[in-house]
């Protein structure tokens, strides 16, 4: 079995508070945010075993590979973690039709 979207559990779990709470990945108190508050990472997790995983180090190994294999700079994986916080909170968006006409056209 496998775990869809890892990249979102191991930047909830490994990114440093600093990084999380300018993603707006913490709550009101500071605290990070966990899988439970994401729809992306809802669906059958509950079934993965996830003591087999470590997020924390696999983050820190992606981060070193970033910065000395792949030679990113700093902006440059700031850039990569916003854009995944984005997917992440684009998960919850949730639209409301209940006024829409699709026998009215916009244009």
């Amino acid at each position: 079995m496998d775990r869809n979207y890892h990249i979102f559990y191991e930047l909830l779990k490994g990114a440093p508070a600093d990084a999380l709470k300018k993603l707006f990945l913490v709550d009101e108190k500071g605290n990070r945010l966990t899988k439970d508050g994401f729809v992306y990472l809802k669906p059958g997790i509950d079934d993965f075993p996830l003591n087999l995983i470590n997020d924390v180090e696999r983050y820190e190994e992606l981060v070193e590979k970033l910065d000395k294999e792949l030679n990113f700079t700093n902006d440059e994986q700031d850039t990569i973690w916003k854009i995944v916080a984005s997917v992440l909170h684009l998960g919850n968006v949730e639209l409301d039709t209940s006024t829409y006409d699709p026998t009215k056209s916009i244009f």
